[in-house]
């Protein structure tokens, strides 16, 4: 990643089916990985993009709040759907698991049973 940080770029982190009891980092884990980082990691760091984001990890996001700069807090984003993401990051830039595009499709069926439930 060394060639990277001379130049803008974002990070995706894949929230998807984010469990509290299987897969919950600590909000500890996320301050010091972000710490760790050498200067040139943060200071091009563009965009922190977080793809499905649940109430959870919203919840454990916000907890980091007096850990981490009100700088790179203005870098956090959240995208709903891939194709909400992918107005950010071009879709020949990220390869994404198979299950990131069945949840969008399992969200909007079951978006549209409940205004539709014939």
């Amino acid at each position: 990643m060394d060639q990277h940080v001379h130049q803008p770029y974002t990070l995706v982190f894949v929230n998807t089916n984010f469990s509290l009891v299987n897969n919950q980092p600590l909000p500890a884990w996320f301050a010091t990985a972000y710490e760790t980082l050498d200067r040139r990691y943060k200071k091009n760091l563009k965009h922190l993009i977080v793809l499905h984001p649940s109430i959870a990890g919203r919840t454990l996001l916000l907890g980091l709040r007096a850990l981490v700069s009100q700088k790179f807090w203005k870098k956090v984003k959240y995208s709903e759907t891939v194709s909400e993401l992918y107005k950010d990051v071009r879709k020949e830039e990220i390869v994404l698991p198979d299950f990131c595009d069945e949840y969008d499709r399992e969200q909007q069926t079951s978006l549209m049973t409940s205004i539709l439930p014939w």
